[in-house]
């Protein structure tokens, strides 16, 4: 099941000759109200509502034991309103919104077991806001900050026990200022800066133990010496 939605083409079976119909026309006919695709053993696939030929309400997918798998709405064509996503054992798997065909608005998302897998927020189509991922266990895995897409503010990741992993702060999409990872014991693993998005200075990196391990210079992005 894909992160956020699968993309559909719809087609409708109408008679029992299993004539396929396409999204917007059967046998000369416009296609309005609900329609619904079938599968070879007559299990109901899809299940679509049109205007005029255009999909408008309430839309469901299922799958070969009738377990529904997508549950959405169009308006005018276009994915508008509640979007739920469902594991085979009918555990939601997404839970989010859409407005004009563009995510909008709260989004969570769920591991098999019911458990968080990451929880968001969305404009426009664009992450914006806190963002926190999961381990399935419930653990927290990262957090961080979209604005209109792009990673901005601080950015923190952890190891499966619950030590900070990476420490670092974005701007605009890019890494700005110091960067900080440790070891899964806690002891510090790398020390480093960013400018502009590219390493400046020295980055240094230690073992488990703290013993330093070597240290790379850089300036603008490259390496001007190793120790």
């Amino acid at each position: 099941m894909k992160l956020f939605h699968s993309t559909v083409a719809l087609s409708v079976y109408f008679s029992l000759s299993l004539l396929l119909l396409t999204p917007t026309q059967a046998a000369g006919r416009v296609l309005d109200g609900r329609k619904v695709l079938y599968d070879q053993n007559w299990n109901a696939k899809k299940e679509a509502h049109f205007v005029q030929g255009v999909k408008d309400g309430p839309y469901k997918e299922f799958d070969e034991h009738g377990t529904t798998r997508i549950s959405a709405n169009y308006i005018n064509g276009l994915l508008d309103g509640p979007f739920q996503a469902y594991y085979d054992n009918g555990v939601v798997g997404v839970d989010a919104s859409y407005r004009a065909g563009q995510l909008n608005g709260p989004y969570r998302s769920f591991y098999r077991n019911g458990r968080k897998k990451a929880e968001a927020y969305f404009v426009d189509g664009f992450l914006d806001g806190d963002y926190t991922g999961y381990y399935r266990d419930g653990k927290v895995k990262t957090k961080h900050t979209y604005r209109m897409g792009k990673r901005d503010g601080d950015f923190s990741s952890y190891y499966a026990n619950g030590q900070v992993k990476t420490e670092v702060k974005y701007e605009n999409g890019h890494p700005e200022g110091a960067i900080r990872q440790f070891h899964p014991n806690g002891s510090k693993k790398l020390v480093g800066k960013y400018r502009n998005g590219l390493k400046e200075g020295a980055f240094q990196y230690f073992s488990e133990n703290g013993e330093k391990i070597n240290k790379l210079t850089y300036r603008e992005g490259r390496i001007t010496a190793y120790d």
